[in-house]
């Protein structure tokens, strides 16, 4: 009897536990490419560290992600141009384009959602990121420019000559962007 009651009070230890370290993680706002996600698509911050709700930032990141139980442990992989990446929650090892690696920091679940250390993005797909604690928020940049649209005045005929006289169809143009330096915003 005394086993029994000594088990039940060791569960509800462990369950008190996980409810408060879920519950109790501060929620970061997150910035991907200027649109802003709070709540439940929030960023959180654990032990110093920014991790990210992995699908939705793979998805506005503009990379493949696919879910899945592989030997009953959480599995999300990857898929870019660049890179191909899987992971295991709680496990640091990973997989990069067929060949084992390390990160520094594991994948977590926390209410039935995967997150990654933000670090994961910046090294194996070419995301930058800043996070600003005075304000709470965390942005994150794909560094892909999107593709200038041509002007409605463009000269067809033009562009068919210049093909038909082996030169590009398309001129360099000058990017008019102002870059910020996101260390000085605050």
């Amino acid at each position: 009897m005394l086993k029994k009651i000594l088990g039940i009070v060791f569960i509800l230890c462990i369950l008190s536990i996980c409810i408060c370290y879920a519950g109790g993680l501060p929620h970061v706002k997150m910035i991907i490419d200027s649109k802003s996600y709070t709540g439940s698509n929030s960023a959180t911050l654990i032990n110093g560290m920014i991790f990210v709700p992995a699908k939705i930032t793979a998805d506005k990141l503009k990379i493949k992600s696919y879910v899945s139980k592989e030997n009953g442990k959480s599995r999300i992989k990857f898929i870019s141009k660049k890179n191909t990446v899987i992971c295991f929650v709680g496990q640091k090892q990973i997989n990069l384009n067929g060949s084992k690696s390390f990160i520094p920091l594991a994948p977590v679940m926390i209410d039935s959602r995967i997150y990654i250390p933000v670090s994961l993005f910046e090294n194996y797909f070419g995301i930058s990121s800043s996070y600003n604690p005075k304000k709470n928020f965390v942005k994150l940049f794909s560094n892909i420019k999107p593709e200038k649209k041509k002007k409605a005045d463009d000269d067809p005929a033009g562009m068919i000559n210049t093909l038909l006289q082996g030169g590009s169809s398309t001129e360099k143009e000058k990017d008019d962007d102002d870059d910020i330096n996101i260390d000085n915003i605050e």
